[in-house]
């Protein structure tokens, strides 16, 4: 949990949880199958909905209003 500046608490929902609703209001989520190799994740540890594209297929949906979550 973090904590504001003036140390009331800031509840911070489950990333898994923010991309269900952003998915839910008509968001994408593409997944770098490359990341995924690297980090280990397999393609069963996706959430419903989520897919993996290509290099191509990823930068072609980039533009000005996407919105990338890298770790």
């Amino acid at each position: 949990m973090s904590v504001a500046e003036d140390g009331a608490p800031i509840y911070n929902p489950p990333l898994r949880d923010m991309l269900a609703s952003l998915m839910a209001r008509g968001a994408q989520v593409i997944v770098c199958p490359h990341c995924m190799e690297v980090m280990g994740v397999g393609e069963g540890d996706l959430i419903e909905g989520a897919r993996t594209a290509s290099r191509q297929t990823l930068f072609a949906h980039l533009g000005p209003d996407t919105v990338v979550f890298s770790y």
